[in-house]
């Protein structure tokens, strides 16, 4: 009967590791719950790539189909036909193009959690804890 009061130590380590592992573990909830974040963030780049790939689609078929296109883009480069003349004004400023980006890079934050490693550890010392607390309690009780 003695003996098995210490199987409650191990008991209790294992039970310890085992709720810690589940909630805060590499592979628990907590880490589920940021990948599941960081897939809902992943998907909602997806989709504004797939919106922004529609748009150079028409883009690219207007400039491929469409003369009326090129020669708005070939104005706004500074080139015209042979019975247009131009006039510079200097003094103003000219008008700063943005560069086309093909999107944006959503980067993949990267969640601290308890290693396994470290779960085991703390498991074993409590183990060791509560048989060292079993063994003053008998020393006590034998004492008395």
């Amino acid at each position: 009967m003695r003996s098995q009061k210490y199987l409650i130590a191990l008991w209790g380590a294992v039970m310890l590791y085992s709720l810690t592992s589940i909630f805060t573990g590499d592979i628990g909830l907590s880490a589920y719950r940021d990948l599941s974040r960081e897939r809902d963030k992943q998907t909602l780049n997806i989709e504004a790539l797939k919106e922004k790939h529609k748009a150079l689609e028409g883009l690219r078929d207007a400039l491929l189909y469409d003369s009326d296109t090129i020669a708005v883009y070939a104005r706004d480069l500074g080139f015209g036909r042979d019975d247009e003349t131009f006039i510079r004004i200097v003094g103003l400023e000219e008008k700063v193009k943005q560069p086309a980006t093909a999107g944006e890079v959503v980067p993949i934050i990267r969640q601290d959690h308890i290693p396994d490693r470290t779960l085991r550890f703390i498991a074993f010392y409590t183990g060791m804890g509560i048989i060292v607390l079993l063994g003053i309690f008998d020393f006590l009780r034998r004492r008395s």
